[in-house]
């Protein structure tokens, strides 16, 4: 594999196999992030003739995605990929579940863990009216957030964000806590976005001693 140097390379490599009539992928990440995964050094890609195999390095795994004209050749490239590597992958399907459970089980994969997103579809999305006991994460709550996603998340499903991805959503006010009254502790957080209309829970969690209050 190659390491990304530039995010250009990537358009280029991709825009190969948007512009065929029929296409798949489970490549659903905006240029903002992509861009900073690569100033992290945190992309890699693959090319074959009628697909494109990008992973992005994360701590104790790698995040694979793919893109695919031909999902019978897919199947052949992924499965010779595999065999010739000893990392651990990870793979998110979105849509067209039924389909890649086989195709990546033939490939070489097992399945781990089905989870659902939850959003919602508002007329107006105005500025959020907190109430009591509620209030914006600040910059400072970052690696706290972190680590309980760490403590209380599944790595390999959860996509746990970055320490600078957290910070990044944090200044963009969506991400909520709760605090002990008494030592300021976050006891749990919401974490979203807001796209248009549209909010979409992405990770909320309570600290174990705070779930029984």
């Amino acid at each position: 594999m190659k390491q990304v140097e530039r995010i250009d390379e990537l358009h280029q490599a991709i825009s190969q196999i948007k512009n065929s009539p029929e296409w798949f992928t489970n490549l659903y990440v905006n240029d903002s992030n992509l861009e900073n995964w690569i100033k992290k050094g945190q992309i890699y890609i693959q090319i074959y003739q009628k697909a494109i195999f990008l992973v992005r390095r994360r701590p104790e795994f790698y995040q694979f995605y793919f893109l695919t004209v031909d999902l019978l050749k897919f199947k052949a490239d992924l499965k010779q990929f595999l065999k010739a590597s000893k990392e651990t992958y990870a793979v998110a399907i979105l849509g067209n579940v039924e389909v890649f459970h086989e195709l990546l089980q033939e490939a070489g994969l097992t399945f781990y863990m089905g989870i659902n997103r939850v959003s919602k579809i508002t007329e107006k999305i105005g500025k959020p009216v907190l109430k009591k006991g509620i209030s914006f994460a600040v910059i400072e709550d970052a690696l706290d957030i972190q680590q309980m996603m760490y403590d209380m998340m599944d790595i390999y499903c959860d996509q746990i964000p970055d320490i600078d991805e957290i910070e990044a959503v944090i200044r963009k006010k969506e991400v909520l806590v709760i605090r002990n009254s008494q030592n300021r502790e976050i006891e749990s957080f919401y974490y979203f976005e807001r796209k248009g209309r549209s909010s979409q829970a992405l990770y909320s969690a309570v600290k174990e001693k705070y779930r029984y209050k």
